[in-house]
């Protein structure tokens, strides 16, 4: 891949890969609606195991796994969005999470994998129309059998499964 490059944490022993945003292959949003996973932040925020945003670690660590399980050489790009939301039966917040060029297989795994988060996810049961237009951002993403997590707006890290 182009702008691959690893160096070494200073915090830890472990070696970090990372890419510039410069990816020439997300699969880009084409104005349709997808299925997308649902969860809600705020409840998840009162869990002490969620409440800093750990569910997309979660999330992420499934699909990093999945790939490097199957040896998956396709891509994938996980969108991003959050919104207010009713789908819960109340009030709230939600990040809804859109995979293009998911694999049926994939997603599969994902849907019965991200139940642990119980009542809080909605798995691929919303359908939206992804688009940067709208606010949906690139978090991740599925390339040469790695899954690859936005760190910053010009920084991409291995997830390591």
């Amino acid at each position: 891949m182009p702008n691959s490059a690893a160096y070494k944490d200073n915090s830890t022993t472990t070696e970090v890969r990372y890419r510039s945003v410069n990816f020439p292959d997300l699969v880009i949003p084409k104005r349709r609606p997808v299925s997308s996973i649902e969860i809600n932040v705020d409840s998840l925020s009162v869990i002490e195991d969620y409440r800093n945003g750990e569910w997309e670690d979660l999330l992420f660590n499934i699909i990093a796994r999945w790939v490097h399980e199957k040896s998956f050489t396709g891509k994938c790009t996980v969108w991003t969005w959050g919104s207010p939301s009713v789908n819960f039966q109340h009030d709230s917040y939600s990040m809804f999470y859109a995979i293009l060029g998911m694999p049926t297989a994939l997603k599969e795994v994902l849907g019965k994998e991200i139940m642990t988060l119980g009542k809080h996810v909605r798995p691929f049961s919303v359908y939206l129309t992804p688009s940067t237009d709208d606010g949906w951002v690139a978090q991740c993403h599925i390339e040469d059998n790695k899954a690859w997590q936005a760190v910053d707006v010009v920084t991409w890290e291995e997830v390591r499964p």
